[in-house]
């Protein structure tokens, strides 16, 4: 009995440390234990892509109805996606529903949802992990202030009962430097030319849509991300990824309907690395007039 007491302890802690919770794509760990590695998060990787002259040439080859094919020729594979990116701050409505699978030590799964909600110039995102825990978070935003609400209970794995208590308020600028992303765009990892390994990148058209596969640095695309994960979990350090792919379907104009995203990382549990799975899938849809639920109203994970 002490044994199998004993064992259950070691399973929570090491979803302690590890427990994934997505946010559009903010993806963060929660109530973890302090460790000590190797800190990227000073490092510079926000270089300058000439992003103006990037979506220049991409406003033209669409108004001179490009083909699909023509775009692949143009852009790299993560130039595709820095411009569907910026296609998406553009848009007025937006949607992206989360859901994914966190598997701890091979021993232990979390389930993770989010939804992400964009109308004009508010808004939300949502955050469950089910699981050994049950954390919930949401995050409102009107004009240049973000607000900020933690869940008293979870209902089931796609509803909770929030509180009304304002946890955090942060400004737009704030909430990047705490959080690591802005909520215009829920795309948490750098990318750019020094972030992607480009033996690995490739595009291809499939059944009328783009197709990017991408294999990121684990550690340069995660420097926001380590906010994130510092902010959530307390640590005085990083967990160690090893791999981040993504596979990212855009339509002809290049928006994004689907990013599958699998991540690989360890998390020292008491000087041993425990290692851990992520995959995510995000479903993004581009429809009129999407409300933001009130405090006390639920989403739908559909």
């Amino acid at each position: 009995m002490e044994t199998s007491k004993k064992k259950k302890r070691t399973i929570f802690l090491i979803i302690a440390s590890i427990l994934v919770v997505t946010s559009g794509t903010l993806i963060g760990l929660i109530a973890g234990q302090k460790f000590f590695t190797l800190d990227f998060s000073k490092v510079n990787v926000e270089i300058d892509e000439n992003d103006k002259e990037l979506y220049t040439k991409y406003e033209t080859l669409k108004k001179g109805q490009a083909s699909q094919q023509k775009y692949l020729d143009e852009f790299r594979p993560y130039q595709l996606v820095r411009l569907a990116l910026m296609n998406f701050k553009q848009s007025t409505y937006a949607q992206i529903t989360n859901t994914g699978n966190i598997v701890a030590a091979g021993i232990a799964n979390q389930k993770v949802y989010s939804k992400y909600i964009k109308t004009e110039n508010s808004y939300f995102s949502e955050s469950l992990s089910v699981g050994l825990m049950k954390i919930g978070f949401r995050f409102y935003q009107e004009n240049d202030e973000i607000k900020i609400y933690k869940a008293k209970e979870l209902k089931n794995e796609t509803s909770a009962e929030w509180s009304d208590t304002v946890i955090e308020t942060h400004s737009v600028d704030s909430f990047k430097e705490t959080w690591g992303k802005t909520m215009a765009i829920p795309f948490i990892y750098t990318l750019n030319k020094l972030t992607v390994d480009t033996s690995k990148e490739s595009s291809e058209i499939v059944e009328n849509n783009i197709i990017v596969n991408l294999s990121l640095d684990p550690n340069l695309s995660t420097v926001n991300y380590a906010k994130q994960i510092k902010k959530t979990s307390n640590l005085s350090g990083l967990p160690t990824f090893s791999s981040i792919d993504l596979r990212i379907t855009m339509d002809s104009n290049l928006m994004i309907l689907k990013n599958e995203i699998n991540e690989k990382y360890s998390v020292p549990y008491y000087g041993i690395p425990a290692s851990t799975q992520g995959t995510i899938l995000e479903n993004y849809t581009y429809i009129e007039n999407i409300n933001i639920p009130q405090l006390d109203e639920d989403v739908e994970y559909r």
